[in-house]
Protein backbone atom coordinates (compact mmCIF):
# COMPACT_ATOMS: atom_id res chain seq x y z
CA UNK A 1 0.00 0.00 0.00
CA UNK A 2 1.28 3.47 -0.85
CA UNK A 3 1.47 6.26 1.72
CA UNK A 4 -1.27 8.11 -0.18
CA UNK A 5 -3.51 5.05 0.13
CA UNK A 6 -2.78 4.78 3.82
CA UNK A 7 -3.43 8.49 4.37
CA UNK A 8 -6.81 8.14 2.63
CA UNK A 9 -7.85 5.70 5.35
CA UNK A 10 -7.40 8.42 7.97
CA UNK A 11 -9.33 11.48 6.73
CA UNK A 12 -9.22 13.06 10.20
CA UNK A 13 -5.49 13.62 9.73
CA UNK A 14 -5.92 16.10 6.89
CA UNK A 15 -5.08 19.72 7.55
CA UNK A 16 -6.39 21.27 4.35
CA UNK A 17 -9.09 20.59 1.81
CA UNK A 18 -7.61 19.10 -1.34
CA UNK A 19 -10.87 18.80 -3.32
CA UNK A 20 -12.25 22.10 -4.56
CA UNK A 21 -14.73 20.83 -7.19
CA UNK A 22 -17.54 18.30 -7.22
CA UNK A 23 -20.47 18.21 -4.83
CA UNK A 24 -20.51 19.63 -1.35
CA UNK A 25 -21.30 17.02 1.31
CA UNK A 26 -20.75 18.97 4.51
CA UNK A 27 -17.98 19.98 6.89
CA UNK A 28 -15.27 17.88 8.48
CA UNK A 29 -16.15 17.55 12.17
CA UNK A 30 -12.50 17.65 13.21
CA UNK A 31 -11.14 20.49 11.07
CA UNK A 32 -14.24 22.40 9.97
CA UNK A 33 -13.05 22.17 6.36
CA UNK A 34 -15.57 21.59 3.57
CA UNK A 35 -15.96 18.00 2.38
CA UNK A 36 -16.51 17.72 -1.37
CA UNK A 37 -16.99 14.58 -3.43
CA UNK A 38 -15.30 14.69 -6.82
CA UNK A 39 -15.04 11.24 -8.36
CA UNK A 40 -13.69 12.32 -11.75
CA UNK A 41 -10.54 14.21 -10.78
CA UNK A 42 -7.42 13.31 -12.74
CA UNK A 43 -5.22 10.98 -10.79
CA UNK A 44 -7.94 8.99 -9.04
CA UNK A 45 -7.71 5.23 -9.50
CA UNK A 46 -11.46 4.91 -10.17
CA UNK A 47 -14.72 6.80 -9.74
CA UNK A 48 -16.46 4.26 -7.50
CA UNK A 49 -17.73 4.80 -3.97
CA UNK A 50 -19.48 2.53 -1.49
CA UNK A 51 -21.53 3.62 1.51
CA UNK A 52 -21.78 1.34 4.53
CA UNK A 53 -23.25 1.83 7.98
CA UNK A 54 -25.63 0.56 10.60
CA UNK A 55 -29.38 1.13 10.36
CA UNK A 56 -30.24 4.77 10.97
CA UNK A 57 -26.72 6.07 10.28
CA UNK A 58 -27.83 8.20 7.32
CA UNK A 59 -26.82 6.06 4.35
CA UNK A 60 -30.01 6.74 2.39
CA UNK A 61 -29.88 10.46 3.13
CA UNK A 62 -26.27 10.55 1.96
CA UNK A 63 -27.05 8.70 -1.28
CA UNK A 64 -30.07 10.93 -2.00
CA UNK A 65 -27.91 14.00 -1.39
CA UNK A 66 -25.27 12.69 -3.78
CA UNK A 67 -27.94 11.91 -6.43
CA UNK A 68 -29.50 15.37 -6.24
CA UNK A 69 -26.28 17.33 -6.15
CA UNK A 70 -24.72 15.25 -8.92
CA UNK A 71 -27.74 16.04 -11.11
CA UNK A 72 -27.27 19.76 -10.40
CA UNK A 73 -23.81 19.71 -11.98
CA UNK A 74 -25.03 17.63 -14.95
CA UNK A 75 -23.12 14.45 -14.18
CA UNK A 76 -24.28 10.90 -14.78
CA UNK A 77 -24.60 8.48 -11.91
CA UNK A 78 -25.17 4.74 -11.52
CA UNK A 79 -26.74 3.21 -8.43
CA UNK A 80 -27.07 -0.46 -7.52
CA UNK A 81 -30.51 -0.29 -5.91
CA UNK A 82 -31.63 -3.79 -4.97
CA UNK A 83 -34.68 -2.65 -2.98
CA UNK A 84 -35.85 0.05 -5.43
CA UNK A 85 -35.47 2.79 -2.82
CA UNK A 86 -34.18 5.40 -5.28
CA UNK A 87 -36.50 4.77 -8.23
CA UNK A 88 -38.89 7.66 -7.49
CA UNK A 89 -36.10 10.18 -7.02
CA UNK A 90 -34.17 9.17 -10.13
CA UNK A 91 -37.30 9.17 -12.31
CA UNK A 92 -37.89 12.81 -11.36
CA UNK A 93 -34.43 13.68 -12.69
CA UNK A 94 -35.05 12.37 -16.20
Amino acid sequence: MTTAGLAAMFPIARTKSSVKEGIYLGRDLFTGLPMNLETFTDGLANANIAIFGVAGAGKSVTVKTIIGRTALINRRLSILDIEGEYVAQTEKLV
